[in-house]
């Protein structure tokens, strides 16, 4: 039998991502081994260059030679680097945006215009740390696009049918990868995954059981 590719749980960085315990319990009933490294950025840190460097080295300590990349947020956004920057390290992406719904009043103009921004331009501005991290967290098509057509790893992404705030950027994200596929999971809210892990695992395990992975 052969062995399955372990998965590198990468959660997001404002929002609720779920414990490591409960999604290496959710992965381990699908017979795979969950690694959950610790990508809190360091102060006036939050580029996607150090967080992925802390993928590849979770990943050589495990001694596996490729795994998974489940990202939410900001973890899609570093699982999207390493899978264009380390395609030989990456077996597959399981993918899913983390958007929230945010209390507009209060936006200033300032917030505004980083939200027409990427994440890079942002921080060369100064941008408050966690502002930045908020809007990678959204995976917006301006912080994937620069990179996102050199992925030709397989890639699925994750959407809950009633998380109205993600359809839009999951089905965005879905679109512009080559090798992607969407599933709509049933009945699923807004933060469903964080709540539920094992629906989650249970909606991408098909999709990596056929790619043999």
């Amino acid at each position: 039998m052969m062995q399955k590719a372990p998965v590198v749980v990468l959660r997001p960085a404002t929002a609720p991502g779920g414990s490591a315990e409960a999604w290496t319990q959710a992965w381990s009933a699908q017979g795979r081994t969950a690694l959950v490294p610790d990508l809190t950025p360091q102060p006036g840190l939050v580029v996607l260059e150090s967080p992925g460097l802390e993928v590849l080295a979770a990943l050589s300590a495990s001694g596996a030679e490729r795994a998974v990349l489940h990202g939410s947020g900001y973890g899609a956004m570093v699982a999207l680097h390493v899978a264009a920057n380390y395609p030989e390290r990456v077996a597959a992406l399981v993918l899913s945006t983390a958007s929230r719904v945010m209390d507009r009043q209060r936006r200033g103009i300032a917030d505004a215009a980083y939200g027409l921004l990427a994440v890079s331009r942002v921080q060369q501005l100064h941008g408050p740390q966690g502002r930045v991290l908020e809007l990678l967290d959204q995976v917006r098509t301006v912080d994937w696009s620069p990179f996102a057509d050199r992925v030709r790893t397989p890639a699925l992404v994750v959407l809950g049918d009633k998380d109205a705030i993600n359809r839009g950027p999951s089905r965005r994200l879905a679109a512009v990868l080559p090798e992607s596929e969407l599933v709509v999971v049933p009945g699923a809210k807004e933060g469903w995954a964080t709540r539920d892990p094992s629906a989650l695992v249970s909606a991408a395990a098909p999709f990596l059981d056929r790619l043999g992975v």
